[in-house]
């Protein structure tokens, strides 16, 4: 028999199936270019303005208007204005974005419109959104949030993720083929799960072949913000994107139960977020490379009723990235960056808690942010900035990761590798040469150096030492005439250009006045006679000199790596016709206030015998909190008395049992805490004594019943203020727990997480009620 007819047919098929997929993988070769320009040295800024509720569209509309005609011309040319609509379904996004898109195409407004938020059951149907990026060309982009890919197969072959990965495909597809972006915008761990879960492989390949139409964008929203971050790193540097973002939500500090700085507690009462928070999240964007910055808290914007925030630091700081050209580009960012791990495949949320094992340390044991960022207080205290800025951030790579990616790494981890924190530490030393000292976050990367006060919510200073800092103009003198006021200042032979900065009394920041000046003196004629003006000189230069000083609570300082800072400056009041420059304190005037210290035990004016039980409580508190991370129950036990009894009557059995439940059930159990109030009024007649504690119990579970949802979380407990009445007496030489209000643990309140729609269990006091 001859075969050879059909062995042709066969090579053919193969050529035909080779041609296809090589025409899938270079499709973005066809797309048009983008309709904007977004890199380092042009970053993009995305400002929200939020349809209110029953807002009529003209009146929205006029509003847009009004915030895009008040916003500084400087910065119009790097800003387009984020829109969203109160409707919450496809057909009433479209509805708006039809509404407003004709008025806005008018004004030439280039807007970000928000398209879908949160998984299925309904999609903005992708003919929709041809049909508005190719009627409307101010709309540059369209934004997708809130998507869950925590989400897994389960053996039935059912994916809960199918329909989105489809969905989000084709909206890729879609804006890439008109030049527009996807802002695809992800909060948590759900960055990490998707670069991870097999039922987003496909996903990744589209991203990496429409990289110049997505931006991932990292949402500061709960407690796995240094992880989240290091995600969207390595799909940056991986080549799944070409340009990143940070969506600067400023709720991270209440959704960490952040109430104020050194207190903790109830995240429903309102709560003035510190200002400096914006600072915080704008710079770890830029020192890593983040190029597109949103904001989506409208409030706090220059046409908001909150907009202190931008005068005090959103403005000053967006301008100060432009100025000093803080944004670090890729080459910077992965030459800081030797060292990096590759998350594994995962099928299901076991295979993924190998990965976690290694990048979080809330869910699991977390050895890399604990040897690489000094994570301490997982479950207490919420990272917002590593504690270390020596190995600066370790990018995460998916497991779809080219191998070309992974060989510009002087070293790629593997999941199960690394067995403790201490081996990260080991591992980075040496590939990571250390920067400056002190005890402050402090790296150099591009053309900024970064020191940062790490504590997110404690009043504790931090040193830092810098060694070869630009060295700062000093000794600068001015004069005033009649017409002008002139400024000189001294020769130095490594300096190359100059920059002169002023402000005009009261204010508090500096403007440029005039930059790439060559000589040694400026004369200034635009100054009224009766106005109080300060100046200030720096320098483009080759000259160094160490610097050091002390971060505070809420301080993040900036220094260019080849311009001086300010240091001194020349103050001219209308009386005075000359004066030379003075040393100014370091700047502060975009960070948070001091705030007198306050510690977890709260001993400030307890004195004699009192102090001295509230200290012996509070190793007793102590120990309560590692015999809950550590799951040992025989410790927890002896914290508690054999005569224990809650409210409801429930004794110390049930106690035992409700916390081997717990622990059984639940992995990676955290214990948060801080003394309210110390009651010592029955310590003479009954030997007791009574603190008021803020104790919030947190863990999580590997899936929820149904075996799709990965790591469902409880908390006890289960109340708005976590606060719970203990009374302590002393047994057998010990102090230990005689009584909890409310009950703590509640076996009510952990069963309610096991509740179904059915059979729901509401939390509270563990008191039957027959029905």
């Amino acid at each position: 028999m001859n075969n050879k007819p059909f062995l042709i047919l066969l090579m053919l098929l193969l050529c035909f199936t080779l041609s296809n997929l090589w025409a899938q993988s270079t499709a973005k070769r066809n797309y048009p270019a983008p309709t904007v320009e977004i890199h380092a040295e042009h970053p993009a800024f995305l400002f929200t303005v939020t349809q209110q509720p029953s807002e009529a569209s003209e009146v929205y509309l006029q509003r847009v208007m009004e915030a895009w005609a008040s916003l500084p011309e400087d910065l119009r040319p790097y800003s387009m204005l984020r829109l969203l609509s109160t409707g919450t379904t496809p057909e009433a996004r479209q509805t708006f974005c039809h509404t407003v898109a004709p008025v806005l195409q008018e004004t030439n407004i280039p807007t970000v419109v928000q398209i879908q938020v949160g998984n299925a059951p309904a999609f903005f149907p992708t003919d929709k959104l041809r049909t508005l990026l190719d009627t409307y060309t101010i709309i540059k982009g369209v934004e997708v949030t809130g998507l869950q890919f925590d989400r897994y197969r389960i053996r039935d072959g059912i994916d809960p993720l199918a329909s989105t990965v489809e969905w989000l495909m084709e909206t890729l597809e879609a804006a890439a083929q008109y030049g527009r972006f996807v802002h695809l915008a992800l909060d948590g761990l759900h960055w990490s799960r998707l670069m991870a879960n097999v039922s987003c492989a496909p996903l990744h390949t589209k991203m990496s072949q429409c990289s110049g139409y997505i931006i991932p964008s990292v949402v500061s929203r709960g407690d796995h913000y240094l992880t989240s971050l290091s995600s969207v790193l390595g799909l940056w540097l991986e080549g799944a994107a070409t340009q990143w973002g940070v969506t600067a939500d400023t709720r991270w500090y209440t959704d960490n139960h952040y109430m104020a700085p050194d207190q903790f507690g109830d995240d429903t009462i309102q709560t003035s977020i510190p200002s400096s928070l914006y600072r915080a999240l704008l710079l770890n964007g830029a020192m890593t490379g983040a190029a597109v910055y949103t904001f989506p808290a409208s409030q706090d914007l220059w046409f908001g009723n909150a907009r202190h925030h931008w005068d005090q630091t959103i403005h000053p700081t967006i301008t100060e990235l432009l100025a000093k050209g803080l944004i670090s580009r890729r080459d910077f960012v992965h030459k800081k960056a030797p060292v990096a791990y590759q998350l594994t495949p995962s099928v299901n949320p076991l295979d993924f808690h190998l990965n976690l094992r290694d990048i979080d340390a809330v869910l699991d044991a977390g050895y890399l942010v604990r040897g690489a960022y000094n994570v301490t207080q997982p479950g207490q205290t919420a990272e917002l900035i590593p504690n270390n800025g020596q190995y600066f951030w370790i990018p995460l790579l998916s497991a779809y990761a080219p191998a070309t990616t992974l060989e510009t790494f002087q070293k790629v981890v593997q999941p199960g590798v690394m067995l403790s924190a201490q081996e990260w530490t080991e591992l980075l030393t040496p590939l990571h040469p250390a920067y400056g000292a002190g005890d402050a976050f402090i790296t150099a990367v591009g053309r900024g150096i970064f020191i940062m006060n790490s504590h997110e919510n404690r009043t504790i200073p931090q040193q830092f030492s810098i060694p070869d800092a630009p060295a700062p103009v000093r000794s600068v003198t001015a004069q005033r005439t009649e017409t002008e006021v002139v400024l000189e200042w001294p020769f130095r032979e490594g300096d190359v250009s100059y920059s002169v900065y002023r402000r005009i009394l009261p204010e508090l920041n500096f403007t440029s006045v005039i930059t790439g000046l060559e000589g040694r003196r400026y004369a200034d004629t635009t100054l009224q006679p009766d106005q109080t003006v300060a100046y200030a000189v720096t320098a483009l230069t080759n000259e160094k000199e160490p610097y050091e000083g002390v971060v505070q609570y809420g301080q993040y300082l900036t220094l260019s790596a080849v311009e001086s800072r300010i240091a001194e400056e020349v103050l001219l009041t209308p009386m005075l016709a000359q004066a030379e420059s003075t040393p100014i304190a370091q700047q502060t005037a975009m960070n948070a206030p001091l705030f007198p210290s306050a510690s977890l035990t709260m001993l400030e004016g307890l004195e004699g015998e009192n102090l001295s039980i509230a200290r012996t409580l509070s190793e007793r508190i102590e120990a309560w909190r590692n015999a809950i991370a550590t799951k040992d129950l025989n410790l927890l036990l002896d914290l508690y008395a054999t005569d224990y009894e809650d409210p409801q009557g429930w004794r110390f059995q049930y106690m035992r049992r409700a916390y081997q439940w717990l622990f059984e059930r639940y992995q990676s159990p955290h214990m948060a805490y801080q003394v309210r109030r110390w009651d010592f009024s029955t310590w003479a007649s009954t030997q007791t004594v009574n603190m008021l504690l803020y104790c919030r119990i947190t863990a999580h579970a590997t899936t929820d019943a149904s075996g799709h949802i990965a790591d469902p979380s409880i908390t006890l407990p289960r109340t708005q203020t976590a606060e719970v009445w203990v009374t302590w007496a002393q047994h057998d030489g010990l102090w230990r727990i005689t009584s909890t209000n409310p009950a703590l643990p509640n076996f009510r309140d952990l069963l309610s997480y096991l509740s179904g729609p059915y059979d729901t269990l509401t939390p509270g006091p563990d008191i039957y009620q027959a029905q």
